[in-house]
């Protein structure tokens, strides 16, 4: 059927539903990026011309990760969102392409359990949405997220104006010593 992908599960199935194009199911930050589906979390990781396989370093585990190249300061190193199937995840670099994949299992897979960040602590994404697709068509969604930027924007705006309220409040500087 349109719309969903059948997906075999050790002599079983299941339907996912259609991934919606409104919602960011992950972010592209700086030094990574980052998507998701309702089982995997999928890590793409920008590497120079010439970078080998041995080079790297890489270590997943339940709680976190840390990738990099050896001897130098990791490109990725935290805690994971969610606890993960360690024993299912890897990693992967072909020679020539430019990028490693991590491809992290999530540990309680469903609708139910989607991160809102890769690492804890980088840029969240908003999981509402991809909850909302479930319900909402594409134009519907697109309306509450921006009806969501539209708000979080006021917040910012309001938060700016009450610390310019509270600078203007401050006294113009020290005063001046007394005279002996």
């Amino acid at each position: 059927t349109e719309g969903a992908k059948l997906t075999m599960f050790g002599g079983g199935s299941q339907r996912e539903p259609k991934l919606s194009a409104v919602a960011d199911y992950g972010a592209d930050l700086d030094n990574y990026k980052w998507t998701q589906d309702q089982n995997e979390v999928t890590i793409t990781i920008p590497l120079e011309a010439g970078t080998k396989a041995k080079d790297l370093d890489c270590k997943i585990g339940v709680k976190g990760v840390k990738f990099g190249l050896k001897g130098q300061k990791p490109i990725i190193e935290g805690n994971w969102y969610a606890p993960i199937k360690v024993d299912e995840s890897t990693w992967t670099y072909e020679a020539g392409s430019h990028e490693a994949q991590l491809i992290i299992v999530k540990r309680e897979k469903g609708d139910k359990d989607w991160w809102k960040s890769a690492i804890v602590g980088d840029p969240e994404i908003d999981v509402d949405l991809i909850e909302g697709s479930k319900y909402l068509d594409d134009s519907l969604l697109k309306k509450v997220k921006e009806a969501k930027q539209q708000q979080k924007m006021e917040q910012i705006r309001k938060e700016q104006e009450e610390a310019a309220k509270e600078f203007d409040a401050l006294p113009d500087g020290p005063a001046a010593p007394p005279q002996a």
